[in-house]
């Protein structure tokens, strides 16, 4: 029986199809159980996208939008830019066309790798929308990466992408907790709980003018849930990695663009920035709870087990201090002061 339902939007790029499609299956073994579904939301696709999926045999949902102007946008809410419209149409639709109870969106410019998707509904529940931990290169023309993420060079297109390396990487980079915020895809969320908010706004929330955007739909979506008591997380072991902007960045010729070979001329490498992962503790409805711990990354880890091994009760007594309530932490300094005292009695 399905329970989840994982959907990508995709526009035109074969490649990028297959790709995705590939990654999903490769990495998640909850299809071949029949425990989950895999679709695409062709999306004001080409036609011969549209031959491609069907020749594959890949389930899809072929959407149409309507043709909308800039003014048209603005007088219903929406601004800049207009091919948002489509997008946030095509979230919604697969979340209508979702059989499953839980719905993950992800992008056809995700690879993915072992346990992502189990990491994620591990600590979904009503009270949660939780997403991915993103890598990403930096692609030349958009420059950074996405505040939260990690930044690792392992290609910007499929045909450049190293896998291997990055399957490696996400082993190292794998933390059990979560992380508030974050990025807002790929994410697991209920699907009574978006058709409860209204599903995604269909465009970023105009101010003053179309050119004036006061918040994109991600954002608008992520608050109309949390209006509701549903917290943004970010799941530490599971990780994605994600190309920038995928078929709107897609080479038309055979030969990789400029950009692309750039990107991938820059050394890749095993590293990362340090992540400040804060402290949770989320009631799962009766399931198991899980804990990050503040700042827990590779070199942190290190420095934490060092710190361990000069631990001293007297130490851990000061240490507490900054960390206990003012009672609890007066009676953690008696029993240290009544075993100090008993100590010196002895001798």
């Amino acid at each position: 029986m399905v329970t989840v339902s994982i959907a990508s939007l995709i526009y035109k790029s074969k490649r990028y199809a297959d790709w995705v499609h590939e990654s999903i299956h490769e990495f998640t073994p909850q299809l071949k159980r029949g425990e989950a579904e895999f679709y695409f939301i062709a999306n004001d696709p080409t036609e011969d996208l549209v031959q491609h999926l069907q020749s594959k045999g890949y389930k899809h949902y072929v959407n149409h939008n309507p043709a909308k102007t800039e003014d048209e946008l603005f007088k219903m809410g929406y601004g800049s830019p207009a091919y948002m419209f489509r997008v946030y149409r095509g979230y919604n639709k697969a979340i209508e066309n979702a059989a499953g109870n839980v719905v993950v969106l992800v992008n056809s410019d995700n690879y993915f790798s072992p346990d992502w998707l189990e990491n994620l509904l591990k600590y979904l529940s009503l009270k949660t929308i939780v997403c991915s931990k993103l890598v990403e290169c930096i692609n030349p023309k958009y420059g950074h990466v996405f505040p939260s993420a990690y930044h690792c060079e392992f290609g910007s297109h499929p045909d450049n992408f190293d896998k291997e390396t990055f399957l490696r990487f996400s082993e190292l980079a794998k933390m059990t907790g979560l992380q508030i915020g974050g990025a807002y895809m790929p994410c697991a969320f209920y699907k009574s709980l978006a058709v409860r908010v209204g599903l995604y706004p269909e465009g970023n929330v105009a101010g003053s003018s179309f050119l004036d955007v006061v918040a994109t739909g991600d954002e608008m979506f992520f608050r109309k849930l949390r209006k509701v008591g549903v917290k943004h997380v970010t799941a530490m072991d599971s990780i994605v990695y994600h190309c920038k902007e995928g078929e709107m960045d897609e080479p038309s010729s055979k030969g990789m663009a400029s950009d692309h070979i750039a990107c991938t001329q820059q050394e890749k490498t095993l590293t990362w920035q340090a992540q400040s992962v804060m402290s949770v503790i989320l009631k799962m409805d009766g399931e198991n709870q899980y804990l990050a711990l503040s700042g827990i990354e590779m070199v942190g880890v290190r420095l934490w087990e060092s710190w361990l091994r000069k631990l001293t009760f007297a130490n851990f007594v000061v240490a507490m201090k900054r960390i206990l309530p003012a009672r609890m932490y007066g009676v953690l300094r008696s029993i240290w002061y009544f075993l100090r005292r008993s100590k010196r009695s002895r001798k």
